[in-house]
């Protein structure tokens, strides 16, 4: 469909051209001086924009060169970080285990010791006598 419309663009444009050549008041040379001035300024404007279309390519292709290293940078920095926080946490965390490892054998402890205090408790009740029950 844009096909279409760019042949029909371009074919109009030649046939009302060539019409409003004909019927110009212009002389021919006067017409082929404009056409002329025309072809060059359409030259020039097309090598301007050819120009630009480098310049933002350049531009794109820049970016995209500044975008990677941005972002190797900050890849590396993200690592950085990581590294540098498991480093200065490690130790404290061997600490912390340390200090559970140390506070589950002094829970052990504790239950051992109740459960020879429940024992001995036991043991040191008086059994109950039928005879006590009698008197």
């Amino acid at each position: 469909m844009f096909k279409s419309f760019i042949k029909g663009l371009v074919v109009g444009s030649g046939v009302f051209g060539t019409i409003a050549l004909l019927n110009n008041p212009t002389t021919g040379e006067e017409n082929r001086k404009k056409v002329k001035d025309y072809s060059r300024e359409v030259e020039g404007a097309t090598r301007s924009l050819t120009q630009s279309l480098a310049n933002l390519q350049n531009a794109f292709a820049d970016l995209a060169d500044q975008s990677q290293t941005t972002l190797t940078s900050v890849q590396k920095s993200v690592a950085d970080i990581g590294t540098s926080f498991i480093d200065r946490s490690e130790p404290q965390l061997m600490r912390l285990m340390d200090r559970v490892e140390q506070l589950q054998d002094d829970l052990k402890i504790i239950q051992d010791r109740l459960e020879n205090a429940k024992a001995r408790h036991v043991d040191d009740e008086p059994e109950d006598d039928d005879a006590d029950d009698n008197e």
